[in-house]
């Protein structure tokens, strides 16, 4: 006797989300600048350009998700990079128009918005917490949950977008509160490149580049950016060092004022 087949099984799917980080989709889209530059390609090509060997399934999801950061717009039949993105490419990372970019990259997939403003008051929950509710809440697929957790988190650190706060840093500050009754914040630190374990890949001179900033008063705000080389790590005396050198330039500061 023949055994029936039962009814097809659906296939669990998570809700919209980029399938990368915007770490990786930031050098994916760098890949394709360098190649086609603003002119793009169209897109079986761009999948390839974008760093991979052929426009495969994961190609176009990857592309798909440059799309849901806004670093890539179809026009004419071809995918380039826009101005977002170039912005990010080419600008210094202390200029506050590529940390605008950064910040409207990170807020564009709708879930990332969501999860940003939902937590922009409370912080950020413990990993396995965030991906319990996303599951229960969202209708992730369990297996997938944790990579989108990691990507998220590393995105919103990416576009210096605090975990006390999220969206702080879009807002101006109060201007009925004194300068001098500011208080000193978490700050925010960004990864700016590189491998986080340290390793250089071929002809790099860095590593790493940590960005810190921390918003000091309305219009003043400390950044601080350590260049890492292939074979160092940022630890807690270079910080103590950092310190006393920041002790030193006080006492200048106040000489020089007369203070």
């Amino acid at each position: 006797m023949t055994k029936q087949a039962g009814p097809p099984v659906k296939r669990h799917r998570s809700p919209n989300y980029p399938t990368v980080g915007l770490k990786e989709a930031i050098d994916r889209v760098r890949n394709l600048y360098n190649k086609d530059g603003k002119a793009g390609a169209p897109a079986e090509i761009a999948a390839v350009h974008i760093g991979f060997g052929k426009p495969h399934g994961q190609a176009m999801s990857v592309l798909a998700a440059l799309k849901r950061f806004g670093l890539v717009a179809e026009s004419n039949g071809r995918i380039a990079p826009t101005q977002r993105a170039i912005e990010i490419l080419n600008l210094p990372p202390t200029d506050p128009r590529c940390q605008k970019a950064l910040r409207d990259a990170v807020l564009e997939p709708a879930l990332y918005r969501e999860l940003i403003e939902q937590h922009k008051d409370t912080g950020w929950p413990a990993d396995d917490v965030l991906a319990s509710e996303l599951v229960t809440y969202k209708n992730f697929n369990p297996r997938a949950v944790e990579g989108f957790v990691r990507d998220f988190k590393d995105s919103v650190v990416i576009a210096g977008l605090s975990e006390e706060g999220a969206l702080e840093s879009e807002e101006e500050a109060d201007p009925n509160v004194p300068e001098t009754d500011h208080q000193p914040t978490k700050a925010n630190i960004v990864n700016l490149g590189g491998s986080s374990s340290g390793k250089a890949g071929a002809g790099s001179k860095l590593s790493q580049t940590h960005l810190f900033s921390w918003p000091l008063s309305k219009g003043v705000t400390a950044e601080v950016r350590f260049l890492i080389g292939p074979e160092a790590d940022l630890s807690t005396t270079h910080l103590e060092r950092l310190r006393q050198y920041l002790e030193l330039v006080k006492m200048g500061w106040e000489e020089t004022r007369g203070e």
